[in-house]
């Protein structure tokens, strides 16, 4: 999606990752609700994503942090690596297939690392997207599932980034703009 490619753009042209972060989330929520609201009749086959989610939302947290902690030039090798395989993976065709006891054992460790990923580099889409591709689900599914995930990650994010103070005037107002 849309930060995926955007974020490493502002991170760019503002040499700031964790700007880059706070600008494009706040829009990307907006995005969530709009497309929720066209797949909601298909929650009910989403709720087995409940413990992906939960966790997501712990490593949301510890993400922010790293966001606020390390070196910024880590996180942005980091989000290199998230989008350099998630490509990869996608030009040849490798898109992991997880049996469905499988992805019951490690979708709550894949929900963790997705929430770390968008915590600390704004990007577990890729993350995400594989693994919901693994779960055979269809297109509608599909569509509710990434779209509540992102939603609710997207929304804690949000809060997280205003709780460590990633929030000033001037970010709200390009936030705003995007």
């Amino acid at each position: 999606g849309a930060p995926v490619v955007a974020t490493p753009v502002l991170a760019l042209l503002y040499d700031d990752l964790a700007t880059a972060i706070a600008v494009m989330i706040a829009p990307t929520v907006l995005t969530d609700v709009m497309l929720l609201a066209r797949y909601l009749p298909q929650y009910r086959e989403s709720v087995r994503l409940v413990p992906f989610v939960l966790v997501g939302l712990v490593g949301i947290i510890f993400g922010t942090q790293l966001l606020v902690s390390i070196d910024e030039v880590i996180l942005r090798i980091g989000l290199g690596v998230v989008i350099t395989v998630f490509v990869l993976m996608s030009w040849f065709n490798r898109l992991p297939v997880l049996s469905k006891p499988t992805a019951r054992i490690a979708g709550p460790f894949i929900g963790l690392t997705a929430g770390a990923l968008q915590g600390s580099v704004g990007a577990s889409g890729p993350l995400v997207t594989m693994y919901l591709f693994s779960l055979g689900m269809s297109r509608a599914v599909f569509l509710f599932a990434i779209n509540a995930i992102f939603l609710i990650l997207d929304t804690t994010q949000v809060v997280t980034l205003q709780l460590v103070g990633l929030y000033t005037l001037g970010v709200i107002l390009l936030a705003a703009l995007a």
